[in-house]
């Protein structure tokens, strides 16, 4: 399964993100003090990324960086063809980005294009921009992190941990229905997004 989102990064509309130098990770603004290991975050200010406002493959047009991970850079941006907004996933395609990484993009690529199933993020599409960026469109989620959201939300009744526990574990049931197994569940790699009939609990990565 792929990841569209830094496990780390933010999914709000902060213009800067509040670091953690104890155990490296990043949280949106309004967060003080980590939540796992109490040292004061540092606020950092995003740069301007080059790509901000250029459309990709002739149809998005990207409009913020989201987050950084092992394989790519994460973008929210417009779908010219819906309005929408999306989630993009970009490797580079210069030579310094080893073949063997562009590979794998390409098997958790088509690995979570096979996954229909709600609790695990939907993608849209992917393939090679001119240039020869990789590239994979997925369904932006507007939320938190399960870590972020329990922290916001405080401690979990019973009912609600085991509504937590069934819609993750209906998303792996889903994806070991297909032979793949997720090698890296935590709270960071599943998103929360507010519905009206309750929280969606979304698994990535």
């Amino acid at each position: 399964m792929s990841a569209p989102f830094d496990p780390y990064g933010s999914t709000t509309e902060a213009a800067a993100e509040m670091y953690c130098t104890v155990c490296d990770r990043s949280y949106a603004e309004g967060i003080d003090h980590c939540p796992l290991d109490g040292t004061q975050l540092i606020r950092l200010d995003q740069g301007q990324d080059p790509r901000i406002g250029m459309t990709l493959d002739g149809r998005y047009r990207i409009e913020r960086r989201l987050g950084a991970g092992g394989m790519g850079v994460v973008y929210r941006a417009v779908d010219s063809r819906t309005g929408g907004r999306v989630a993009i996933k970009l490797i580079g395609s210069d030579k310094a980005v080893d073949i063997g990484i562009k590979k794998r993009f390409l098997r958790e690529a088509k690995l979570l294009g096979r996954l229909a199933q709600r609790n695990i993020v939907e993608v849209l599409e992917f393939g090679q921009t001119r240039e020869g960026q990789l590239f994979l469109a997925m369904e932006y989620l507007d939320g938190d992190d399960l870590e972020r959201w329990r922290v916001k939300h405080g401690v979990l009744s019973p009912a609600e941990l085991c509504e937590v526990g069934q819609q993750i574990c209906a998303a792996l049931e889903a994806a070991h229905e297909l032979e793949i197994v997720h090698r890296d569940l935590k709270p960071a790699n599943v998103m929360v997004v507010e519905r009206p009939d309750g929280p969606r609990f979304k698994v990535l990565d």
